[in-house]
């Protein structure tokens, strides 16, 4: 299950993935730049991250996503797809749907994503293009 992380952090995660932080280390002015934060904001929350094992933060380098942030992104991926696919699903537009879902992902408890998962047939990918891996709770 996925550390309790804040809307801002799930945010930052993305903004890692989206420059390359799976792979490497990302400077905090690229992330700065990237989400429309000042230099010392994203260096802040980078060592949010890092203080909950989410990312490997150093000086000068900047961050890169650690196995645990992986798993947190995976999650999220999957909260979204299947939250986006359920609204899509009672009439919701899919632009709509999508960014109704990466405002609930964080809030809707696990248990009933888990049902509302099975109910839809386990989506993987939803319109907006995201594909998602199912946790082992699911299956």
């Amino acid at each position: 299950m996925m550390r309790r992380i804040t809307k801002g952090e799930a945010r930052y995660l993305r903004a890692l993935r989206r420059l390359g932080g799976l792979e490497r280390f990302v400077g905090s002015s690229e992330v700065a730049r990237e989400l429309g934060v000042s230099k010392p904001t994203s260096v802040i929350m980078l060592k949010r991250l890092e203080a909950k094992g989410l990312v490997c933060y150093q000086k000068r380098r900047g961050a890169k996503i650690t196995e645990d942030g992986e798993a947190c992104l995976r999650e999220l991926d999957w909260r979204h797809v299947v939250i986006e696919s359920l609204l899509i699903s009672i009439g919701i537009p899919e632009e709509e749907a999508c960014l109704a879902a990466r405002e609930m992902e964080l809030c809707v408890p696990l248990s009933t994503l888990v049902i509302a998962c099975r109910v839809l047939g386990h989506p993987s990918e939803c319109p907006c293009g995201l594909r998602a891996e199912h946790p082992e709770v699911v299956t």
